[in-house]
């Protein structure tokens, strides 16, 4: 049961940082900085495609573990 729930959090987590990420990035950025919203959404949005990039070749990476056969490339 434990481990099921620690699953859900871990999908939970993945599912809802990158859109935080986006809107609390934007909303900082406006209030804080004083940035137009055109702008703070752009450099929020560009934050949050720098993590999913990430996070998807440290994803992949771990599904792949040395399954990658280099003479098929």
């Amino acid at each position: 049961m434990l481990s099921f729930l620690n699953n859900i959090s871990k999908i939970a987590i993945i599912l809802i940082l990158p859109f935080c990420l986006l809107i609390r990035g934007a909303v900082f950025m406006y209030f804080n900085q004083g940035y137009s919203s055109y702008i703070s959404l752009l450099f929020s949005s560009i934050a949050t495609a720098i993590f999913l990039v990430i996070y998807f070749s440290v994803v992949y990476g771990r599904f792949t573990k040395g399954r990658v056969n280099s003479s098929s490339i």
